[in-house]
């Protein structure tokens, strides 16, 4: 059975499973890098340098990096306005 997707349906549908996802809950409040970067399906060194550079919300707790829900949210909205980091 083959599938005929537009570039926008696909796109479409996996926003919709990162949020998803997103929406599950969790224990914890904060996530660390690595965690943030597998929920976001990124690699975790493009998200620790956006999050290095203040491109990216994050929150600092001494020397180390964490991401809230509501983080992840904000840089998934971020994406689909087209904000290009």
């Amino acid at each position: 059975m083959l599938v005929s997707l537009t570039v926008d349906e696909l796109v479409q549908i996996v926003r919709s499973e990162v949020s998803a996802t997103l929406a599950g809950k969790s224990d914890k409040l904060l996530l660390s890098t690595k965690e943030a970067a597998a929920k976001l399906g990124v690699e975790e060194s493009w998200l620790a340098s956006k999050a290095r550079a203040g491109l990216v919300p994050c929150r600092m707790l001494g020397h180390y990096r964490y991401f809230s829900m509501p983080d992840l949210e904000a840089i998934i909205e971020n994406a689909k306005n087209g904000k290009k980091d």
